[in-house]
């Protein structure tokens, strides 16, 4: 893959895992479906930081 196409979906990624919007979709969608928000936000957090991780969205932007 490109670099210029790396940094795009990084770009693309790292806006939406912080993007307040989700997170309220998010608790909206663990009350509809009896989930306790911070179970679901717990579990978002962790998936937004193995993904942050997958895609070296913190720390050096080496290609390899």
């Amino acid at each position: 893959m490109k670099r210029e196409h790396k940094a795009e979906i990084r770009a693309f990624l790292y806006e939406r895992l912080f993007d307040d919007n989700l997170r309220w979709d998010l608790v909206k969608m663990c009350d509809l479906a009896g989930i306790d928000q911070l179970e679901g936000m717990e579990i978002y957090e962790q998936e937004a930081a193995r993904i942050r991780k997958l895609f070296c969205l913190f720390g050096d932007e080496q290609d390899a």
